[in-house]
């Protein structure tokens, strides 16, 4: 089936790359093409460390790196170091060797890809420098060869590419169809990188460009060329600690078609795609650097969607506007985000869309005016139309109460009030007696009753916003007339602010401290279910003063882009 399938191809490649670049411990670079000038195109997921030696110096640099080597952090520290020790002993009696050995092997660039092969099935690949550690890598690989061969029954060929020698092992079967008859896994050295995969051809494809020449290669294809270059944080030669491309539709697409039994959904799914328009959606990708530029963590992020955009994702449009925070939100806000939704649009693609499916013209709006009739308002005119489009959520943590209680406000801002409260009675009318009225300040607060009476469920029409929040007390906050300072006019929000245009599809803002200090004390309290037992000892935490100096603030915002939409973030580093 094509669930248990491509979960074997993901683990065999993940497995592997997990156990050789995790610990991100490099050395010199090896004289190979990048990976990107080595993968043949077809690439459905790509996820590359550019180098990790590199990302190991930013790492204790990073607010989090030094928080860990403050000495409160000692503690820790220590039981992190006994962690490792168990852990390097019991591996060097498994491996022969010193666990340190195997951690230090790799060297420079790494990466891990999926690739659709034309003609051939979904297979994974992974490659890295090993710079002059090959001997650590032979003794990794004769460990190898004795599990796949002596106790997992594989059997073991090489073959010459390129003057190259590629070790192939054909697994054992897992059953007696003929589908689990020719799992590969190979892989081969050269110029100090190891390349290994579940597919010899791919290998083959991958040798045929390792003079860097050709032109036929993941790099030059136009999206995720595109997408690189947008994303970049740094120089595109030199590239981010992290970059990542995935097309989504492709993956999909080569899962369904990589079995018997789905191939006729594959067929299916591929013809609705123009129609609901996800045939425009390309490909998305990004990338994310640590202790580069004043920044803890900077990430940048393209969705790659062929203009102009029809069917569902003409649904997701998302207008640039002003989304600075409105005086209703004080400066204690934790967390904020705000989006410019284009409702009216969202409506018309989705019924056009419903039309095209159902090959009905109208039928949508016969189905819309059912709805609305039992409603007792029109779906679209008295209630989408409304909507301004600006969407703003507020969340935090209430500690002072048992249980803790998490808390959100959503506030839709409204183009007519009076209309709009004419629909609100026809929907509080029909609720009955689960809705009670009071005022607040001059504002109707509507109650809602709810099963869990750890939550106060509350609404209101105010400030040309319909309020709708879990707990009474945080709609209240956003009506008090009387409050000292804004986020908008903060400064911490400020220093966000100019980072971000004038314009903006979203914007996000978060304060770090506050939003994690509700969750550290319960987890030093031994109060955060299913953390702290059994898996840490509480009493080894530092008091929260201790570590808040190393928590910052971060924010991100969304524009759209000639080629989709375009995603900027920012963790500021904290202060030393």
């Amino acid at each position: 089936m094509l669930l248990p399938k491509l979960k074997r191809i993901l683990l065999s490649g993940v497995s592997l790359f997990a156990v050789l670049v995790s610990p991100m411990v490099f050395a010199e670079d090896a004289e190979a093409p990048s990976v990107d000038q080595l993968l043949p195109p077809g690439v459905l997921l790509h996820v590359k460390f550019s180098d990790v030696s590199d990302l190991r110096e930013r790492l204790p640099k990073t607010s989090l790196g030094k928080l860990y080597q403050d000495e409160s952090m000692a503690k820790i520290r220590d039981e992190v170091q006994k962690g490792f020790d168990k852990a390097s002993e019991e591996a060097n009696k498994e491996l022969g060797f010193p666990l340190s050995d195997l951690l230090n092997l790799p060297t420079g660039e790494a990466s891990f890809a999926l690739v659709q092969p034309a003609g051939r099935d979904l297979a994974g690949v992974a490659l890295m420098d090993i710079g002059d550690h090959k001997e650590t890598l032979d003794k990794a690989l004769g460990k190898l060869d004795e599990a796949l061969t002596t106790k997992g029954g594989a059997k073991k060929k090489t073959e010459t590419v390129e003057d190259v020698e590629v070790t192939v092992y054909e697994l054992a079967k897992e059953g007696d169809s003929e589908d689990a008859a020719k799992k590969t896994f190979c892989y081969f050295v050269n110029d100090g990188v190891f390349v290994g995969g579940s597919d010899f051809a791919l290998l083959e494809e991958i040798l045929g460009r390792w003079d860097g020449e050709s032109e036929d290669v993941l790099a030059e294809q136009e999206v995720y060329s595109y997408i690189r270059k947008k994303t970049a944080t740094r120089s595109e030669d030199e590239g981010a600690a992290i970059e990542w491309y995935v097309d989504p539709i492709g993956l999909i697409t080569a899962g369904l078609n990589s079995s018997e039994e789905t191939a006729m959904q594959a067929l299916m799914f591929s013809s609705y795609l123009p129609m609901v328009g996800l045939d425009k959606f390309k490909g998305m990708g990004g990338s994310l650097d640590l202790a580069q530029d004043g920044y803890d963590m900077h990430t940048k992020t393209l969705t790659y969607v062929e203009q102009p955009t029809s069917g569902v994702l003409r649904a997701f449009e998302f207008p640039a506007t002003d989304l600075t925070p409105p005086a209703w939100v004080g400066a204690d806000a934790p967390a904020y985000s705000a989006m410019n939704w284009d409702a009216s649009g969202a409506y018309t693609a989705l019924t056009e869309m419903t039309d095209a499916i159902m090959s009905k013209p109208g039928f949508a709006d016969q189905q819309v005016a059912g709805i609305s009739k039992d409603l007792g308002f029109h779906l679209k005119d008295d209630l989408l139309d409304l909507l301004d489009g600006q969407i703003i959520f507020l969340s935090d943590v209430k500690a002072d109460s048992e249980p803790v209680a998490q808390r959100m406000l959503i506030a839709l801002k409204i183009k007519d009030s009076a209309k709009f409260q004419e629909t609100l009675n026809t929907l509080l009318a029909k609720a009955g007696s689960a809705v009670t009225e009071r005022d607040f300040e001059g504002s109707k607060v509507y109650d809602i009753s709810a099963p869990d009476p750890n939550m106060s469920p509350a609404l209101t029409l105010s400030k040309d916003n319909l309020f709708v929040s879990t707990h009474a007390d945080m709609l209240e906050s956003a009506l008090r007339t009387s409050r000292e300072e804004t986020l908008a006019d903060s400064k911490k929000f400020q220093e966000i602010k100019k980072l971000f245009p004038a314009k903006n599809s979203m914007v996000s803002y978060s304060d770090t401290a506050k939003n994690l200090k509700p969750y550290y004390d319960m987890l030093k309290s031994g109060k955060l279910d299913g953390v702290t037992e059994g898996t840490f000892n509480s009493s080894l935490f530092p008091d929260f003063d201790k570590i808040s100096k190393y928590l910052s603030i971060s924010g991100t915002y969304t524009v759209p882009d000639e080629k989709g939409v375009y995603t900027e973030g920012f963790l500021f580093g904290a202060d030393d």
